[in-house]
């Protein structure tokens, strides 16, 4: 009877262990079901968050390409868009200008990085579908497109789990290094003109010092000496003379040199100067270019505005066209309530047969109007012309001529 009722007891036991054991084991694979669950939702929300980040530089890649395909339209044909934002937002995305497939944009299109993503979440064992809707391509501001899109990201795993995310995407594309198409369409393609960034805007021109003078205006390479050095110097026409004193040297002064600019009272001198300027040899310094307004009886430095135009830098405008506007030929802004616009002056030098009375600025040289120029001091070898509201821009409103 004992006997008997062990056996009991250790089959009561087996089988509580064996129970055990397949509870343990359904438990840890549920356990092990869950945790790889988890892991392909993690895998598939970075999968998610990688493609949103792509998409960013896909829009970085993509959309300069559609814009220099639309500069190479413009300045090939001689003809400005009808509509550049909606241009290049169909060359992002069809790769075709006016329905016309465009070599520069082959596997360079939103619709090719699509494939390219769905693709690669294929390879991870998901399904993935892209969407991209309402492309706007804006001028944000002087310097910026803005580039818009409704991105809409639906990422599934069968019997696992789904992800369907809509999103609106904005990203700045700057302008800076593109061909500016104006220069090009208003001279028949003979004067092109990078849009870069003046690094002078607020700073074109500086006064350094005031005095008393006359005889007009002399642009020169300053020379800084005291009188006891002047009678040894040989004669330079390009030099304006700083020193402390000219008495008893007028002459030999007005034989060697341009112009000049001294500390002591001068009477009066054929060549332009300016007297009585205070410790103008410690403030002035030696060999630079400095222009004397013998007239007004200033001393200026202009060499960041003579930079500024031999480079046909550029800067914010409140009425010269945007970049956008002048792919459409445009050469005002249209644009109120904020300043999208940008403006170059026009060296001349490089033009053939200028119009030397017209404005320098570029939407008024181009342009077929009229406008009142004034000559600037200092400027003749560029023949810089600006219109009266341009003057106080590049602070130049003291240097007419």
């Amino acid at each position: 009877m004992k006997g008997i009722m062990f056996s009991f007891l250790l089959i009561s036991i087996v089988l509580s262990i064996l129970a055990l054991i397949f509870l343990y084991a359904r438990f840890s694979s549920l356990k092990e079901e869950e945790i790889a669950t988890k892991v392909r939702m993690e895998e598939m929300y970075a999968l998610y968050r990688g493609i949103e980040r792509d998409f960013d530089q896909a829009i970085e890649i993509v959309v300069p390409r559609a814009i220099s395909a639309s500069l190479s339209h413009v300045i090939i044909n001689g003809t400005p868009l009808d509509n550049a934002s909606k241009r290049i937002a169909e060359l992002s995305i069809n790769g075709t200008l006016y329905s016309i497939p465009e070599p520069l944009m082959e596997n360079s299109t939103f619709p090719y990085w699509i494939k390219n993503m769905e693709e690669l979440a294929s390879l991870r064992g998901f399904f993935l579908s892209i969407g991209i809707r309402n492309l706007k391509v804006e001028q944000a501001d002087s310097w910026n497109l803005l580039v818009e899109a409704n991105l809409s990201i639906n990422l599934t795993e069968e019997d696992v789990a789904s992800l369907e995310k809509n999103v609106v995407k904005k990203k700045l594309i700057p302008i800076i290094g593109f061909e500016d198409p104006i220069y090009a369409l208003k001279t028949n393609g003979t004067l092109t003109n990078s849009i870069l960034k003046s690094p002078y805007y607020g700073n074109f021109t500086q006064l350094i010092a005031e005095g008393k003078g006359g005889s007009g205006y002399a642009y020169g390479n300053s020379l800084v000496v005291s009188k006891e050095t002047i009678g040894s110097l040989p004669a330079d026409k390009t030099k304006i003379l700083v020193t402390n004193n000219i008495s008893g040297m007028e002459n030999e002064v007005e034989t060697k040199f341009k112009g000049v600019v001294c500390e002591c009272s001068i009477g009066s001198l054929s060549i332009p100067y300016v007297g009585n300027v205070s410790q103008a040899m410690i403030i002035i310094p030696n060999e630079t270019n400095i222009l004397v307004d013998g007239d007004n009886g200033t001393i200026w430095y202009v060499e960041n505005l003579k930079e500024h135009l031999r480079n046909s830098y550029y800067i914010p405008s409140s009425k010269g066209a945007s970049f956008l506007e002048r792919l459409e030929g445009k050469l005002r802004t249209q644009v109120s309530g904020k300043i999208v616009g940008i403006e170059s002056l026009i060296d001349k030098r490089f033009i053939e047969n200028p119009v030397e009375d017209k404005p320098s600025i570029d939407y008024l040289y181009f342009s077929n109007e009229s406008y009142t120029g004034y000559r600037i001091k200092g400027f003749e070898e560029e023949k810089l012309v600006m219109d009266e509201d341009s003057l106080s821009v590049y602070n130049v409103s003291k240097l007419t001529l």
